[in-house]
């Protein structure tokens, strides 16, 4: 009888335990209260940038707001020649006659790269 009692007391609801529940409860409704807060300051600045995004539409017209964003175009002779290596100069390396070489092929069957056991019976 007394390992029941035991087990009815480690599920038995006590005002430590409900309180620790609530608390629980309390964090998780501050952070949604939190979050819902800043989603609605985004809102907020979305709509207030349409606003005025439109009010400068109406006011000065779409060209004008299109040459305000647009960036300063350099003139031709303020471009800086671009820079290109020179892929002709450039030596692709040969891999196949790596493969075929005696010397790879050795060093790939060096008893330092084998993972198995080099202890066997010949």
């Amino acid at each position: 009888m007394t390992w029941l009692n035991k087990f009815a007391m480690k599920y038995v609801l006590t005002p430590e335990k409900l309180a620790d529940r609530e608390l629980s409860d309390a964090r998780l409704a501050l952070f949604q209260a939190e979050r819902q807060l800043l989603e609605a300051e985004m809102r907020v600045d979305y709509h207030r940038n349409v606003l005025d995004f439109l009010a400068t539409i109406s006011a000065d017209g779409v060209e004008n707001f299109a040459e305000k964003q647009r960036p300063k175009m350099l003139s031709s002779s303020e471009h800086k020649p671009r820079i290109t290596p020179d892929c002709g100069r450039i030596k692709k390396f040969d891999t196949t006659a790596l493969y075929k070489s005696e010397a790879y092929r050795n060093q790939l069957l060096s008893p330092s790269l084998m993972k198995f056991d080099t202890n066997t019976s010949k």
